[in-house]
């Protein structure tokens, strides 16, 4: 019930593979040897990646907007009919919108979800059962330290991730025995292109610098939760002893008013 090792014939998709973590875990898979379908909305991103790593074992890139069913429905019908056998799945593409769930406009907020939540549910459900027929696989799903509370500021963000969260561990156990592992990988605060908006810049200053991650760090430990089979994987020392067990353990009525009153600081500094 772990990733299997790199063979001719082979596969692993990573979404959101044109930047941050999913360009890392594209990177690390593919240095271990690992043929791969690399998927991202940034066409000359993606495909220049591609082409970067394309080498002994095969490296493709499929320019797919994840907020659109027809495009994940071909997708899904590429994997499908490709010859190579599928034997990892990295959902990890997503959106993280920053301010009060009113003020984000709802068409970008409908997208975050998309992104988040139900890309992650389609691909996942429906690529599942072609390893799981086979008796091999790994998926890794991309959740966050935010699934474990609600966050003013980041209300959908968070509760998209919480989905990504409990999915996971929940298909995890459905999966048991079936030689397919499913992993949330929840890290904290990491370097990525989500911050680089002048919000997400702003917002990012409010996170302590000790509690940053890299993504090559942060896709490092997901790959290793992928070979182990694990459920969870928390990257960070002081996530797993800190961080995790705040969001928890402290009840919402003491934790609701102090990431509000955190949140309101945040934004006032920001003009809003």
């Amino acid at each position: 019930m772990s990733l299997p090792a790199p063979a001719d014939g082979t596969m692993v998709l990573v979404t959101g593979a044109a930047s941050g973590i999913g360009e890392q875990l594209a990177r690390q898979l593919a240095a271990r040897g690992h043929g791969l379908l690399l998927v991202d909305r940034q066409a000359a991103a993606v495909e220049a990646l591609a082409a970067e790593l394309d080498g002994a074992a095969r490296v493709e890139a499929e320019v797919c907007d994840l907020t659109v069913a027809a495009q994940r429905d071909r997708l899904i019908a590429r994997v499908q009919r490709d010859e190579r056998r599928l034997i990892g799945l990295c959902n990890n593409a997503g959106i993280m919108l920053v301010g009060g769930a009113l003020d984000i406009p709802l068409d970008a907020d409908r997208a975050q979800v998309a992104v988040n939540t139900v890309a992650v549910h389609h691909l996942a459900l429906a690529l599942a059962p072609l390893m799981v027929r086979r008796g091999e696989g790994a998926i890794l799903n991309t959740a966050s330290l935010a699934a474990n509370q609600p966050l003013p500021g980041l209300a959908t963000y968070a509760a998209s991730k919480a989905f990504v969260h409990t999915l996971s561990e929940a298909l995890h156990a459905e999966l048991r025995g079936s030689g397919v592992s499913c992993t949330s990988l929840c890290p904290g605060a990491t370097d990525t292109h989500l911050i680089d908006t002048e919000n997400g810049q702003r917002a990012a200053r409010w996170v302590p610098g000790a509690l940053w991650a890299q993504p090559e760090f942060v896709a490092a430990c997901g790959i290793e939760g992928m070979d182990r089979g694990r459920r969870t994987v928390v990257p960070g020392l002081a996530n797993r002893a800190l961080l995790a067990p705040l969001g928890r353990f402290v009840p919402r009525h003491a934790g609701l008013p102090v990431i509000r009153g955190t949140v309101r600081r945040m934004l006032a500094a920001q003009g809003r």
